[in-house]
């Protein structure tokens, strides 16, 4: 699976303006620098966008790829008032996701990449869905054991899909502690990821090396997508 490349990409000025920003969080730095933002960040983040959509409808015809400037795949630098956990007015990472059927909320599987200095992925899956979503995903799993397994077990999957760190767990009536399958039962969250170097990100041929990041995870994705209702 390839992808062409149609000007480049991330460069070491995209890690450059996204450590500068994470020092210098304000909106005064932010508009500044508004064109090294324009030119290293958000032009980049958009031409990789194009480049990955064919390949991502190849994978499934619902994918959307949208490299919309606004309200596309690209998610905004402006952090959300209302979810800030983290200090400062701008995220200091770039985000996409390509969700299916373009719903991209936390009850619909997408796909994903982050570009952050020294903490970039690709990724994909839910994460802390709502309750009735967990449960459709853990019932899935009860049902179609043999089905799960498979998807976990496609070639070099197992490092993106580590178990979660212990915790308390609220107690299911239909649990069983001696489920064979009960760890993944009491996950909180059904994401795979896949961490990226910076010099992985900066690569011309990024776009199909995350393609075939996503190929190679699309057994558990469609395993979670048809789990939710979703057509994949």
């Amino acid at each position: 699976m390839t992808a062409t490349d149609p000007g480049g990409y991330f460069t070491p000025a995209t890690f450059r303006f996204l450590r500068r920003l994470a020092k210098n969080n304000t909106k005064e730095w932010f508009e500044a620098h508004r064109d090294v933002y324009e030119s290293e960040v958000r032009e980049p983040a958009l031409r990789f966008i194009e480049a990955v959509g064919p390949g991502l409808k190849r994978l499934s015809p619902r994918l959307v790829a949208d490299p919309a400037r606004v309200g596309g795949s690209l998610f905004r630098m402006n952090r959300d008032a209302r979810f800030k956990t983290e200090p400062g007015l701008y995220r200091t990472s770039v985000g996409m996701a390509f969700a299916l059927g373009g719903r991209g909320d936390s009850d619909s599987t997408s796909l994903y990449l982050f570009v952050e200095p020294g903490r970039s992925w690709a990724g994909g899956g839910v994460r802390r869905p709502t309750g009735p979503t967990l449960r459709r995903l853990r019932d899935a799993i009860v049902a179609s054991p043999a089905a799960w397994r498979r998807a976990l077990a496609a070639p070099g999957f197992a490092p993106w899909f580590p178990p979660e760190p212990a915790a308390p767990a609220r107690r299911r009536e239909d649990d069983d502690d001696g489920h064979p399958l009960v760890a993944d039962l009491r996950r909180r969250s059904f994401t795979w990821r896949a961490d990226l170097s910076d010099t992985e990100v900066c690569e011309p041929g990024l776009p199909g090396r995350y393609l075939e990041l996503c190929r190679r995870a699309a057994p558990f994705t469609r395993f979670v997508a048809r789990a939710l209702g979703e057509a994949w």
